[in-house]
């Protein structure tokens, strides 16, 4: 619990009846290669934040081409994870979120979430996660949109360069480019 804390005291600190509040609402989770975290239509109900490992975020709607896998987010260590329009909204989940490898971290639900705004320092870390997690999802699909993939790799290799240690396959389905594409590129980015 103490790593969570540390991390969200960096956002702001922390009083002692906000911890003891999370220490009761916040729980670690782990889960195994290729396990589920959430299906696409259902209710996300939980923030995870990644101490470890790699979760994949999948669009179902999308179809995979053979050298291509769909895969609309991919979030590493120190990232959270959620699908904003249902655990923000009131609406399903439009994607689908897989553990890559072993994964671990900690997550809240919503109801706890909702329940600890009645402290400020609590406020202040949800609207910084929100406002994070809104910029770099508005920023990676302003060059996922205009095809620019070379340029979303730049900023990935500038701003969270932990993520081209990914295996090409992850890395070209996040860019939503070809394997043999990103082998190409991987060069003049790495």
């Amino acid at each position: 619990m103490i790593q969570i804390f540390d991390q969200l005291g960096k956002i702001r600190s922390l009083s002692v009846e906000c911890k003891a509040f999370l220490s009761d609402a916040v729980e670690k989770f782990s889960y195994k290669r290729e396990e589920t975290v959430f299906r696409s239509g259902n209710d996300c109900n939980y923030l995870y934040y990644i101490t470890g490992g790699t979760l994949l975020c999948k669009n179902d709607s999308l179809t995979e081409e053979a050298d291509t896998p769909k895969y609309t987010w991919v979030l590493v260590k120190d990232q959270i994870a959620t699908c904003p329009e249902s655990f923000f909204g009131n609406r399903k989940a439009l994607h689908s979120i897989i553990a890559y490898e072993k994964t671990k971290g900690f997550k809240i639900s919503k109801e706890n979430a909702i329940k600890a705004k009645k402290f400020p320092e609590w406020m202040a870390i949800w609207d910084y996660l929100l406002s994070e997690y809104y910029a770099i999802h508005t920023i990676k699909s302003t060059y996922w949109i205009n095809k620019d993939s070379k340029g979303l790799a730049m900023y990935i290799k500038q701003n969270d360069p932990e993520f081209l240690s990914l295996p090409g396959r992850l890395i070209a389905g996040h860019l939503g480019i070809s394997r043999s594409t990103w082998q190409n590129m991987r060069s003049d980015i790495v």
